[in-house]
């Protein structure tokens, strides 16, 4: 499922994968081409994600302390 944008009926649709018409891959990221579920073809961009935009996480100083599972 994903959530598109229509600008001919001016609202956000969730469809399914059956609605992606065609899917291509270019330099700026994929391209799909979806049909709204009023029928109108619109175009959906997935711009690639730059390390500056992937979120790091904290680096943790504490190691968590090994369980014995001898009794």
């Amino acid at each position: 499922m994903l959530t598109i944008h229509c600008h001919r009926c001016s609202r956000s649709h969730v469809v399914g994968t059956r609605s992606i018409v065609s899917m291509h891959h270019t330099s700026e990221g994929p391209v799909a081409y979806v049909r709204c579920p009023e029928g109108h073809l619109t175009i959906e961009t997935f711009g690639h994600r730059t390390v500056e935009d992937t979120p790091t996480p904290e680096p943790t100083t504490e190691i968590p302390a090994a369980t014995s599972l001898a009794a």
